[in-house]
């Protein structure tokens, strides 16, 4: 808006320039009146005359700065749904602003319940290393704000800490004379199906070992690693038997760990 003071007894009329004289646009004398600037640097200049000819003006410069810093997260910041095995959580954050200039950037840090912490600091460039870290769920952002109170803010990232190696276990469930299916049990809420055995071929569907390489009166030891979202690993070691090479029949059920159990054959 335009507002001005006008002392002048008989005007005759009033004018005002954005531009130099460019463009010129008239206004009722002494009565504010709606304008619009330009981004940047502006001088705006009022003219009046009387009505005798003379004639006067006034200029204001002043500075227009409707743009948000920009702000964004950059290495090494944890990308959004990481899974991690340490007790700490990276976030770096760069701003600039190309007007007024930045004024403070500030990195929110959450854990479950609410704001943990707020770090803030004036230049374009905000680090934070947050230590010491319980396992669980955390989130984070960042504000940028310039001189003149315009801010933008980076996406909300997820983070999940999980330092906890786990208990994998194994169930012997079929057998016959050349073929026997192990169970695999593993006890972890980050787990993503990821085992690795040293005889057969493991399904994480159905989270089955199915050897179909082993002989009838046989007892054969299988070893196996686990790995959950975050790296950390489960291992187990077991023994099992195969059936009996008079049989010509099947097993189905049956112990598990570190031995076969007891079998009833049918």
């Amino acid at each position: 808006t335009l507002s001005y003071n006008l002392v002048e007894a008989n005007p005759n009329s009033c004018w005002w320039t954005i531009n130099g004289g460019i463009t010129n646009n008239s206004v009722t004398c002494g009565q504010a009146t709606a304008m619009t600037a330009a981004q940047g640097t502006n001088t705006l200049t009022v003219y009046a005359i009387d009505a005798v000819g003379h004639i006067n003006s006034s200029s204001v410069t002043f500075y227009v700065d409707g743009t948000a810093p920009d702000v964004s997260f950059v290495s090494p910041t944890e990308n959004n749904g990481a899974y991690l095995n340490r007790k700490n959580i990276l976030i770096n954050v760069a701003a600039s602003d190309s007007g007024t200039g930045l004024k403070n950037v500030t990195v929110y840090f959450y854990n479950s319940t609410g704001l943990v912490s707020s770090t803030t600091t004036s230049s374009g460039n905000n680090f934070v290393n947050i230590t010491n870290l319980a396992d669980g769920a955390y989130s984070f952002n960042a504000i940028a704000s310039d001189l003149l109170g315009n801010t933008n803010s980076t996406e909300t990232r997820n983070v999940i800490i999980d330092t906890i190696n786990f208990t994998v276990s194994m169930t012997q469930v079929y057998v016959d004379k050349n073929t026997t299916q192990i169970k695999v049990s593993a006890i972890d809420t980050n787990f993503n199906g990821t085992c690795v055995a040293n005889r057969g071929v493991f399904n994480p569907g159905s989270m089955i070992i199915t050897d179909n390489g082993v002989s009838c009166d046989s007892i054969y030891n299988y070893t196996l690693t686990c790995w959950d979202l975050a790296g950390n690993s489960g291992a187990a070691n077991a023994s099992f038997s195969t059936a009996s090479c008079l049989s010509g029949s099947s097993y189905t059920g049956g112990g598990g760990g570190g031995s076969s159990g007891e079998k009833m054959w049918i």
